[in-house]
């Protein structure tokens, strides 16, 4: 628990440091706080520092007309697996097995496209996301963006209204 709490005061200075304009005029590199998070992390003694599952960060919830975007971001690239499912309506994201890092995630907007969402370790290996919906969608492409105007890697799905 100790730890934990170590991590998490280490997690918001790296962050908050990150931020700051570098003293020089230079921009600050985006991934900084990343890697000085994951430089103080301290390491299991079975498990070296290369070999930790990537962070998920943040989470995002957009409503626009004609979409919603669900935005995923993450403390490195990953590989992802999107699908939908019905009765109740719902789409599901799987990730690799990644360490949950968020600080306290958005809650969906009253009567938006996402009711409410849950996360966590599906098995071994693998991590879920699912959101659970007022109504029914279909997923557009997901994209990746690189860590960008202070954001880490986002996965970016957008939901697109569709009939049920």
């Amino acid at each position: 628990m100790r730890n934990s709490l170590n991590i998490l005061i280490c997690l918001i200075i790296c962050l908050i440091a990150g931020s700051a304009p570098a003293g020089d005029g230079a921009a600050p590199r985006h991934d900084d706080a990343i890697a000085r998070i994951l430089r103080e992390m301290p390491a299991a003694d079975s498990v070296k520092a290369s070999s930790r599952a990537p962070m998920v960060i943040g989470v995002h919830i957009g409503e626009y007309s004609g979409r919603t975007r669900f935005v995923v971001e993450m403390s490195e690239p990953v590989q992802i697996r999107t699908f939908t499912l019905g009765s109740p309506n719902r789409v599901v994201i799987d990730l690799p097995q990644v360490t949950w890092k968020m600080f306290s995630p958005p809650r969906p907007s009253e009567g938006g496209t996402i009711r409410s969402y849950r996360f966590g370790q599906f098995r071994p290996g693998t991590s879920r996301i699912v959101l659970d919906l007022n109504r029914p969608v279909k997923i557009a492409e997901p994209m990746l963006l690189p860590p960008e105007g202070g954001y880490g890697y986002r996965v970016v799905i957008d939901l697109l209204p569709a009939a049920q």
